[in-house]
C-alpha cells in the first residue's frame, strides 16, 4: 500500500500481493460479521456506502474508496468478541458495559494485527471512535492527529 501525504491526509493505494491477502482476509470476517450480528453487519455496509462515497468526493482512487469501504465493513469487527447481553442491551448500558463496549474498536483492531492484514485497515479499525474535539477512544486523539480514513468512517 502506497501512503501519500498532504495536508494532513493520508490516502492508501493497495498494490501488492500481501494486500490482496489482506482483502480476503477482511472478506472472510465481513461473513463473520454478517453470521454473528445482522445488525452490526446491516450498519457496516450503510457506512461503507456512505465512506466510499465520500472517499471518491475527496478525490480518492477507486481503489482507494474500495479499500476504505472494506475496512468499513470490519470497523466493527470487535464487536464480535463482545457478550450479547451487552452487544443487544435495549437499556443504557453501566459504566463497566460501556467500558466493555469502548474495547471493541481495540479488539477489533487486534483481531487484524493477528492476521497481519495491511496497517492502513489496522488504523481505520482502531480509531473509528475518536472524535475531532479529543473525547473519543479509544486513544483520545483529536484533530489531524486521527487518521482521515478513521475520520471518514467517525
Amino acid at each position: 500500500m502506497a501512503v501519500q501525504r498532504g495536508g494532513g491526509r493520508r490516502v492508501a493505494t493497495i498494490q501488492n500481493d500481501k494486500e490482496r491477502e489482506s482483502r480476503a482476509i477482511l472478506l472472510s470476517f465481513v461473513k463473520s460479521i454478517q453470521e454473528r450480528d445482522i445488525i452490526t453487519y446491516e450498519h457496516s455496509r450503510r457506512v461503507a456506502t456512505y465512506a466510499q462515497r465520500v472517499a471518491r468526493y475527496l478525490g480518492w482512487s477507486r481503489r482507494q474508496a474500495y479499500d476504505l469501504a472494506l475496512a468499513a465493513l470490519v470497523h466493527d469487527l470487535g464487536k464480535t468478541w463482545i457478550a450479547n447481553d451487552i452487544l443487544n442491551k435495549s437499556a443504557a448500558l453501566s459504566k463497566d458495559e460501556r467500558r466493555t463496549m469502548e474495547r471493541h474498536p481495540a479488539i477489533g483492531a487486534g483481531i487484524l494485527i493477528g492476521c497481519d492484514v495491511h496497517p492502513f485497515y489496522v488504523e481505520t479499525v482502531l480509531y473509528h471512535h475518536e472524535a475531532w474535539d479529543g473525547r473519543g477512544y479509544p486513544s483520545g486523539l483529536h484533530g489531524e492527529e486521527i487518521p482521515l480514513s478513521a475520520r471518514i468512517l467517525a
